[in-house]
């Protein structure tokens, strides 16, 4: 073959390559969904996220034309699900509903994390952000921030905590408080909020910090008191609880729940993913259901979010440094 056929050759190649990736992302963006979607949960079915990604998994499936099936995958504080979403083919038809714990905390938590939060995903919206909530059984004569560590200071060993784990977002914050009031209760970490919130209603722990939306139903009902919330907001679902900045302890970083894909999901499928969550995002009865569940809906876009979710890695591994939490 002479030189000139072989640059027609190569450059007629690299037409063709030219022409289908053209082609062929807005080909698959086109198709898909063709086949049902999963969505997968880090938390045990019941729980505040379970909820929400029920919630979501519906008003996603009606949008697409296409089921979407919850799969909680349960496991090393929500990071074996991670896991395993970072290793999913990057097709469009695997999601994760995440959260501050698995997308922010973790890396400070895990030496050995095998996923990194924000090159190993692709984030496609932000749903909502919270505080969490610091519960005490009503018995407790503890109304406020400030009585609560008057209660501590003159409690033998300080009394006790309890919260869904250590190296959790309720933990790091509680051992924050901690550390500018003074105090040194005793935490007891559980495997899930709604354990530890139990033992608090039943009244054999005194207080808990626990996420909004699992304590919001037990709050209406006066089976617990809540005093403070943290984040940068209250929470709509109990908007007579002040936040612990109100209350003269510094702590604005939210809680957050958003939905990722793996790192190879193609553009135009990510864009159709973002285009139906987006709306969900500012549907009126998505933010009622948002509410009602104690979260703040998103006024933030995809890129926004990214921003905040590195700022919030930097500060939670601070707060993990601070509480000397590290798990293996």
């Amino acid at each position: 073959m002479t030189i000139q056929l072989q640059r027609r050759a190569v450059l007629a190649a690299i037409a063709l390559v030219a022409t289908t990736a053209g082609t062929s992302f807005p080909t698959i963006a086109a198709d898909f969904p063709d086949r049902p979607l999963r969505l997968v949960v880090p938390y045990p079915a019941g729980g505040g996220a379970d909820t929400l990604g029920r919630v979501l998994a519906k008003q996603l499936s009606e949008s697409l034309k296409q089921a979407v099936v919850v799969e909680n995958v349960i496991g090393a504080a929500g990071t074996m699900a991670a896991s395993s979403v970072a290793r999913a083919r990057g097709d469009g038809y695997t999601l994760m509903l995440s959260n501050t714990a698995t997308h922010a905390i973790a890396p400070a938590l895990y030496p050995q994390l095998p996923y990194d939060p924000v090159k190993d995903f692709v984030p496609l919206v932000h749903i909502a952000s919270f505080g969490n909530a610091i519960a005490v059984h009503p018995s407790l004569p503890v109304h406020n921030v400030k009585e609560l560590i008057a209660w501590s200071k003159k409690t033998s060993n300080g009394g006790s905590y309890g919260s869904w784990g250590i190296g959790s977002a309720g933990h790091l914050a509680m051992e924050m408080l901690q550390g500018e009031s003074g105090t040194k209760m005793l935490h007891i970490p559980y495997k899930g909020a709604l354990l530890a919130l139990n033992d608090t209603i039943a009244g054999q722990l005194p207080l808990t910090m626990v996420d909004v939306t699992t304590i919001t139903p037990f709050y209406k009902t006066g089976k617990v008191r809540v005093i403070a919330v943290t984040g940068s907001k209250r929470a709509p679902s109990m908007p007579d609880v002040p936040t612990l900045t109100e209350q003269g302890i510094t702590f604005d970083t939210d809680s957050w729940y958003a939905v990722f894909a793996p790192p190879q999901t193609p553009r135009p499928v990510q864009e159709k993913l973002r285009a139906a969550l987006a709306k969900l995002v500012v549907d009126q009865e998505i933010q009622k259901t948002l509410a009602s569940l104690g979260l703040n809906p998103s006024t933030l876009n995809v890129d926004e979010f990214a921003v905040m979710q590195r700022k919030d890695v930097a500060t939670w591994a601070r707060l993990a440094k601070l509480s000397g939490a590290k798990l293996e």
